[in-house]
This record gives structure tokens, sequence and C-alpha cells, in this order.
């Protein structure tokens, strides 16, 4: 379970550097120091934390669905973004779709930063304090806000480095989202939930009817398509 909290830690720093390496560096560190002052934040909160009570949350079943929610919505909103890209909406000149709600629906979600770094960032946090055993909480807290504000800008601007076209880092992007979905879904996954199969016999007749029905949609699908090209080879002429 711990290794693939860590790699889905991992996949989501990745995903939020390469969503950020499609901003200007202004965003870039405009968000980094977003993250800097939740972390100093949430400093308080984090030294309230212990080992015990972290274990609990990462065995709690409510909480652990609520999570997933998060995070099969969150791989969504992803998801609609490549689509987006892929439709050339962000091309110069863009391709601006109809409606003010779509509009802002496109913007939002190129300027959508991964919320998922937030509790990365606190989980983080509280690892840290348990790892620097004797260092002031103070301390701790200061250096992993300086090395959000630092940390995601720099690795956004070596994914723009590492990968120049716009369009490699948005298939990455999408790789990505992918691995934290499922990742997401298999760290959430409970134990304790069983699941048991009910044994049912083989429906013969449903089988046959449903394989029927599928024979005369595709018959019936293939024929009309046929029957519209042939229609508009006759209109050119």
């Amino acid at each position: 379970m711990d290794l693939i909290i860590y790699a889905l830690i991992i996949f989501i720093i990745l995903g939020c550097s390469l969503k950020l390496s499609l901003w200007p560096w202004r965003g870039r560190m405009a968000f980094g120091a977003v993250v800097a002052a939740f972390v100093e934040y949430a400093g308080e909160a984090a030294m309230s934390q212990s080992k015990t009570q972290i274990a609990d949350y990462l065995q709690n079943t409510a909480a652990l669905q609520d999570m997933a929610v998060i995070v099969t919505i969150e791989s969504a909103v992803c998801f609609a973004f490549v689509i987006c890209w892929l439709q050339g909406v962000y091309e110069t000149p863009p391709k601006r779709p109809s409606g003010v709600v779509r509009r802002i629906s496109v913007a939002l979600l190129r300027f959508y930063p991964s919320l998922l770094i937030f509790p990365v960032a606190f989980y983080l946090l509280t690892q840290a304090m348990f790892t620097a055993v004797g260092t002031d909480f103070a301390v701790t807290i200061h250096a992993m806000a300086a090395a959000m504000f630092i940390g995601l800008p720099l690795v956004a601007r070596t994914m723009s480095v590492l990968l120049p076209p716009d369009e490699s880092r948005v298939e990455m992007l999408l790789v990505v989202a992918c691995f934290v979905c499922v990742l997401g879904l298999a760290s959430t996954e409970s134990s304790s939930i069983v699941y048991k199969v009910k044994e049912t016999p083989l429906d013969v007749k449903a089988l046959a009817a449903a394989l029927a029905l599928f024979a005369v949609l595709f018959v019936a699908g293939a024929t009309g398509e046929r029957i519209i090209g042939r229609l508009r080879f006759k209109g050119m002429k």
C-alpha cells in the first residue's frame, strides 16, 4: 500500500508540473507561491498529526471513498483539458467555441491546476516532520514551503526543456492522468469490502437475443451507410 501511495504522489507531482509547463512563468511562480502559503497555513495542523492518525485515515473506508471520488474528478478534468487541446481550442489563433459558458469552461480547464497537489503537500509535510526528529517544526515547515515554491516551477521548466513541443507534454499529461486515476482507485481500495459473486446459470436465450440484435443493427447500419453513399455519389453527378 505504501508503494502505491508513493507512486501516486510522484505521478500527481509529475502531472501538476506538466500542466504548469503549459503556463507562462508568472503563472508557475504564482501557483508555487499559493502552494507554499498553504504549507505555511497547514503547518499547525500537521504538527498535531501522528503516524497512528495517518495510518487510521488510510484505513478509513469512508475517507478512502471520498478520496477515490476526488481522484476520479481530477482525472476527468484532465481528460477534458486534453480533449480540448486536441480539438485545437488552444491554438493560435484559437478556435473559440460558441457560447459564453463553453468559453469560460475552456478557459477554466486551461488554467485549472491540480488540486491534488495540496493534500500531497500536506502529506509530505507530515512525513518530513516524522523524519526530521529533533528539528524545530517551524524550520521544517519553512523548508517545505520553500521547496514547493521553488520546486514546482523548476520541475515545470525542466519538463518544458526536456519536451519542447507542447503536444508532447499534453500527451504525457494524458498518460500521467491515466496512471493517477488507476493508482488512485487502487490505493483507496479497502480490504474490508468483500463482494460476493452471485452464481447464476448461463441464459442462452438472452445471449442469443443479444447476438441477433447486434447482427440486425450491424446489417442495418452497413446497408444504410451504403445507401447514403450511393445517394451522395448520384448527387455529385
